[in-house]
Order: structure tokens, then sequence, then C-alpha cells
């Protein structure tokens, strides 16, 4: 009997430890910044601009951005810890928590869970109006990484976490306009295309028309008055006259008696 409860300590005593160690998921905070770190406490109204700032993305794109503030944590990895909070405070709802821990620097952000849906391919997730591509989640993820560290306690840190964050999010809730202009560009350089097409039909045509009106052309030489030559009613071509002398004459008799 004695064996087994030594036993049965041996394998409970870890486990209690670790379950008294680990912190409680905090209630979700009605301005949706978790303190608990106590940063804001000197600057409440640092706090108070950061959650009218929350406030005012959320109610404009109805997506959920909370931040949970730790000087640090006892008992639970911070991966753990971030996605306990985002179960407890954010449900089905899309949307995201921001968990810091102040005296490391370290962060994670715990997104809310996107439906998928089983398919012949594989699994495709389904997105809400309200919800951000997991493409959109890991530029998210990339553009917090590049910041530099934060520094232990630092509040400016903390506002250039949410800062980025926020501004991250913000092309998923923009709507695009490159694509309407590039409708607009596509438009305007196909009218542009097709009036230099009936420019050059015009043209072609205009150009068809003379070579017709040329071919059809008929020149005729003018009637020209001309005086009557040696009784000829209208002379032409080229004319001749020879003119013989006297002496030329007798010559010619002298010739012709002899012969």
């Amino acid at each position: 009997m004695k064996l087994w409860l030594s036993l049965l300590t041996i394998l409970w005593l870890p486990l209690m430890a670790q379950q008294s160690f680990e912190l409680p998921v905090p209630p979700r905070p009605a301005n949706r910044v978790l303190d608990q770190a106590r940063l804001f406490a000197v600057e409440p109204e640092r706090r108070q601009a950061l959650e009218a700032k929350l406030a005012e993305f959320t109610g404009r794109t109805g997506y959920q951005v909370e931040v949970a503030l730790f000087d640090n944590l006892i008992g639970v990895e911070l991966p753990e810890q971030s996605e306990m909070i985002k179960d407890e405070w954010l449900g089905d709802a899309p949307g995201l928590v921001l968990v810091v821990v102040t005296d490391s620097g370290d962060w994670r952000i715990a997104w809310a869970s996107t439906p998928d849906v089983v398919t012949e391919s594989g699994t495709v997730p389904v997105l809400d109006e309200h919800d951000v591509a997991p493409q959109t989640r890991v530029e998210v993820v990339n553009t917090l990484r590049a910041l530099p560290r934060m520094e232990t306690g630092s509040l400016d840190g903390v506002g250039r976490l949410v800062d980025a964050l926020l501004s991250s999010l913000e092309s998923s809730f923009t709507p695009d306009e490159r694509p309407r202009a590039q409708r607009l560009r596509v438009w305007v350089l196909g009218i542009g295309a097709l009036a230099g097409v009936v420019l050059l039909a015009l043209m072609a045509v205009t150009l068809s028309r003379r070579g017709d009106a040329k071919r059809r052309d008929q020149w005729v030489f003018p009637d020209v008055p001309v005086g009557q030559r040696l009784g000829a009613a209208a002379g032409g071509g080229k004319i001749s006259s020879r003119t013989f002398s006297q002496g030329a004459r007798a010559n010619a008799g002298d010739e012709a008696s002899e012969a």
C-alpha cells in the first residue's frame, strides 16, 4: 500500500506543481488593452490613446484586435498563453491577440481560427469578409519581426508594435484602387487603339478613292484652230517644201536630149 502511495505521489507532484504555476487566463479587458505589466500606470493618457486607436480600427473593419501586456510568464510558454487568451477572448469571432512580454521584449500574435472546407483537392480555408488571408498574416508577422527589438518596459516599443500591426492589416480592409486604375488604363488604351485603327482605315479608304479617281481620269487634247495648208483642211505632222532654180531645170533638159 505504501508503495502505491509513493508511486502516485511521484506521478502527481510534477502535474500539481505545473498546475500551481500556470497563469490563469485573465478576463477580457473592456477597452482591448490588458496591462498586467503596469506600463501605463505612469502615463494613462497613452493607454487611452492606444485603446482609442484599437477601437477605431475594429469599429471600421469589424476585425477584433486585442493587446495583452505581461511583465513575465511563469509556468507557461508564450505560444501556449497567447492561444489560451485568444480562445477565451475571441472565440469564433475574426480577430487576433497581440501578447507582449515586456521584460524580454518577446511577442506573439494569436490569430482567430479560420474554418476549413475539405474538398477533393485538399483543405481550403474559408475567409469571412472581416478576416485576414494567410499570406497577409505572414506579411504582418514579417513586418513586426523587422522592427528593432523592444527594450524592457518600453512604452515606445509597444506603440511601435501596435502601429506596425494595424498598418500592416490595413491592406486587407482598404479597397484596393489598383485594379480599378488598371481597368481604367485598359479602357483608355483600348479606346486609343480603336481610334488609331479607325484613323488608319479612313486613311486607307481615302488613298484608295484617290487612286480610283486617278484611274478614271481621261486626258483629252483640246481643239486647236489650224489654218489651211496646201489646200488641206487641216495640216498635221511634218511638212517640207523644195524649190528648184532655173539653171537646174536647163541642165535637166540637156541631159534629156543627149539621151
